[in-house]
């Protein structure tokens, strides 16, 4: 207290308690400072950094100056980027998440959407097989609209709980607001699918009897 220490994480450059952002490259630049270490501060200027930024680029992704990244990744660095994923999951704000959550909400509407249609127009197939084809239509709009959708969303956070980075209530916090919100926008999506006349009758009639198996279904087998 007598230091002026407030919060975790507080740093002290030679004795002097730093202020700045809790950044890599404002870090960097006030250790250069501090000791007047000059190759330091030549590295943080703008153009070694975007070169670094360059360079980290092509190690996450498409390779650079020739470098060729390998066909297959490793057990650890698959769940590296299941943890990146997590961590951006985790910290990002109750608004935002609520926000994604109702679009994949709303967007998995299509999926129900297009197996009734398909169904009802090709009644010979007594599999629904053509129809079952088309359900993962709403599922890649979410994937490619990096949308928050709860089965997706069970994996990546749990894994920084049993890594001890967050908490269980951290982890319940996001469940809750992500699950709410694909509950509200398919409840918004069946209401438009239920009041407005996009179905024709036919396929109204196709579409309810999905909903009717659906809650036909017990809950241990659902489990």
């Amino acid at each position: 207290m007598r230091s002026g220490v407030n919060g975790t994480p507080t740093f002290f450059i030679n004795g002097e308690r730093y202020d700045g952002l809790l950044e890599f490259e404002p870090l960097l630049l006030a250790l250069a400072d501090a000791g007047g270490i000059a190759e330091m501060q030549v590295s943080v200027r703008r153009d070694n950094v975007e070169l670094r930024d360059t360079i980290d680029r092509s190690e996450r992704g498409a390779p650079a100056a020739g470098q060729a990244l390998h066909d297959l990744f490793s057990a650890d660095e698959i769940f590296q980027r299941i943890t990146a994923t997590a961590d951006e999951e985790v910290n990002q704000s109750a608004r935002l998440l609520f926000f994604n959550g109702l679009a994949a909400g709303l967007v998995i509407t299509l999926s129900f959407f297009a197996r009734s249609v398909i169904a009802a127009a090709v009644p010979q197939d007594p599999t629904n097989l053509l129809a079952s084809l088309a359900y993962p239509i709403g599922f890649v709009f979410i994937v490619l609209g990096r949308s928050q959708l709860y089965t997706e969303n069970t994996l990546t956070p749990v894994t920084l709980v049993l890594t001890r980075i967050v908490s269980v209530p951290i982890l319940l916090r996001v469940w809750g607001i992500v699950l709410f919100a694909n509950v509200l926008g398919a409840a918004i999506g069946a209401y438009l699918l239920a009041t407005t006349g996009v179905f024709d009758p036919g396929v109204g009639d196709v579409a309810g009897e999905f909903g009717e198996h659906a809650l036909s279904v017990g809950w241990s087998a659902l489990f």
